[in-house]
């Protein structure tokens, strides 16, 4: 307790002056009898940690180092359950590494954690059925095109509801939009795994598409109102992994469940999720005013008038900010080429010119998705370090230079390389125009400010694969890569000539 000193005591005053220096801060988890086996983590200075961080980082950083090693050490926030690493270490590298691990992990605010576990649930239940559904609209004796528009019919009713979710989400609250999003998926997926009626199936996506937009767009309104200025990019990037995490997942359960219970094994998998999730957002989300206690509590905000005219008149601000409609774009275009490259143009370019089968292909896309997985510690501490526009402009250069590296992959080995290139330099550019919204977006309309970037986002996913197709059949795939290429270069150069950055700057 005395290892600071007066020198400390100097050093904190110096600080709180504004100053940054090399400063001794106590470990707030010193453990004052170790158990037999139990080891310490090996700093300077008697268990004294030396970093040149500002006094708000090291203040925040403090609370999430676990000193003790060779035990369960738990992050802050999350359930033992869930959030347990089992550490064992000698110190050393191993040691180090740890520590600095812990040190920039978010330390999750209350209800991010059940939020984020409802979210992977519904990630998981949509891509169950990718790998079935082709097959399971086929059996209902339809054309290549009728099957197509039952892909898309999940899109096409998650695009018309992103703003309404949004707009619902900022009247109602989070948790009555989560309920009902959870439910109308459920229901919806039970009608389409138990109907042998094509037009109801292609009704059934559509209302499964408006479910996941209900909660999808306050699930995300949520999360940003959850987090502080401080560490809105490190909370954002860990929802998305979470988010990523189920992407890659759901396609390997989904064919193993088609395998056992048959083409429609899927939907009720899915619709048992939707119910699962439900039962836990009633169980676990608070209600209208816990969540405004919080979200104010998160993010300083005071209550103010939220009339219909108000957010009305706040819509319209956000509508004419540059920063805003800018990072819509770059959602719109990021995720053109993610869902263009992603789901269309390498797998067709792998299976045309590199002759690989399904399995390696499905195995190209899941090291896409451990990509964007990979990074998503850094995001989250580059975008609330260094601001969102570094960040926006590089990941769009950085992911130009990389489409342009599939085109000249000759090799299944350079194409796998690629891959995992391609989903790491996607994952900065994918969450960064989200942290935005919190940025610029009143708290009045923040849900309606994510529903409207999702919107754009939707609509990029929706044209990807339909302009890169076009792009493939017209010329060739040298030249489909070469242009989405050209497009992010586009978007890059716009960035860096007009849009601001949003980071609020820490008070001197």
């Amino acid at each position: 307790m005395h290892a600071l000193g007066h020198g400390g005591q100097r050093d904190r005053r110096s600080l709180a002056e504004g100053g940054e220096r090399r400063v001794p801060v106590r470990d707030p988890y010193q453990h004052p009898v170790l158990a037999p086996g139990q080891r310490r983590l090996h700093v300077p200075e008697h268990g004294v940690l030396q970093t040149r961080q500002p006094r708000r980082e090291l203040e925040e950083n403090a609370g999430r180092i676990r000193p003790v090693l060779g035990q369960a050490t738990s992050l802050p926030g999350l359930p033992r359950y869930f959030s347990t690493l089992s550490i064992v270490s000698a110190g050393g590298v191993r040691g180090w590494f740890a520590s600095r691990l812990l040190a920039h992990w978010p330390n999750p605010p209350p209800y991010f954690v059940p939020t984020a576990t409802i979210s992977f649930l519904l990630v998981v239940g949509i891509n169950i059925l990718a790998p079935v559904l082709p097959l399971y609209a086929e059996t209902f004796g339809v054309t290549a095109t009728q099957i197509g528009l039952v892909i898309s019919a999940f899109a096409i009713g998650r695009f018309f509801f992103d703003l309404i979710g949004g707009s619902l989400a900022d009247r109602f609250g989070f948790r009555a939009l989560a309920v009902a999003g959870c439910g109308i998926t459920a229901a919806a997926a039970l009608v389409a795994g138990l109907t042998s009626s094509y037009p109801t199936l292609l009704a059934a996506r559509a209302v499964q598409g408006a479910g996941s937009a209900l909660y999808t767009t306050s699930a995300m309104g949520f999360v940003l109102a959850l987090a502080s200025p401080a560490n809105t990019g490190r909370l954002v990037a860990l929802y998305q992994g979470a988010l990523t995490l189920g992407l890659a997942l759901g396609p390997t359960i989904g064919g193993a469940v088609a395998a056992i219970f048959g083409l429609n094994g899927p939907f009720f998998a899915y619709a048992l999720m939707g119910l699962v999730g439900l039962v836990w957002a009633l169980v676990r989300l608070p209600g209208r005013d816990a969540e405004s206690a919080t979200q104010s509590a998160a993010r300083g905000e005071r209550a103010r008038p939220n009339d219909r005219w108000t957010r009305w008149s706040l819509v319209r601000t956000l509508l004419t900010g540059r920063a805003f409609v800018l990072s819509m774009l770059v959602a719109a275009v990021v995720f053109l080429v993610r869902s263009g490259l992603r789901n269309t143009l390498v797998p067709l370019y792998a299976a045309r010119e590199l002759s690989l089968n399904e399995a390696a292909i499905g195995l190209l896309l899941t090291g896409v998705a451990i990509g964007n997985v990979s990074v998503v510690v850094h995001v989250g501490r580059v975008l609330d370090r260094r601001g969102r526009r570094p960040v926006i402009i590089g990941s769009l250069a950085a992911t130009a230079v990389v489409v342009g590296l599939f085109a000249v992959s000759r090799e299944p080995w350079m194409l796998f390389v690629t891959g995992l290139l391609f989903g790491m330099v996607t994952g900065y550019s994918m969450a960064a125009p989200t942290v935005m919204v919190a940025d610029v977006a009143d708290a009045r309309i923040r849900s309606t400010a994510v529903g409207i970037q999702r919107m754009a986002t939707d609509f990029g996913l929706f044209v990807g694969p339909i302009s890169v197709g076009f792009l493939v059949d017209v010329f060739t795939f040298d030249l489909a890569f070469v242009s989405v290429s050209v497009l992010l270069l586009a978007a890059a150069v716009a960035a860096l000539a007009a849009m601001p950055e949003t980071k609020q700057q820490p008070a001197a």
